[in-house]
């Protein structure tokens, strides 16, 4: 069984709007080693575990969101996504 929680349904109409947009987002704390902005390009479910797909080719699952603030996604976590 997945290690998975789900993602808020109301966070998830953010990234959503985000992604429809094309707005450039700030990932806090960065686990990649590109600093700039980047665009979120998919929301994907696969195997009961949502990812956030960005314009630099890298993925977070969702549930390493921790708050959304306009276009800073904060993550819960300082290592970096399998």
């Amino acid at each position: 069984m997945s290690d998975y929680i789900p993602f808020d349904c109301n966070e998830y109409d953010k990234l959503e709007i985000l992604a429809m947009h094309k707005t450039a987002i700030t990932l806090l704390p960065n686990p990649y080693d590109n600093i700039e902005p980047i665009i979120i390009t998919d929301l994907i479910a696969k195997n009961g575990v949502e990812h956030m797909h960005f314009s630099n080719g890298e993925k977070i699952r969702l549930d390493l969101i921790d708050v959304i603030e306009e276009h800073i996604i904060f993550l819960k976590f300082n290592g970096e996504e399998e």
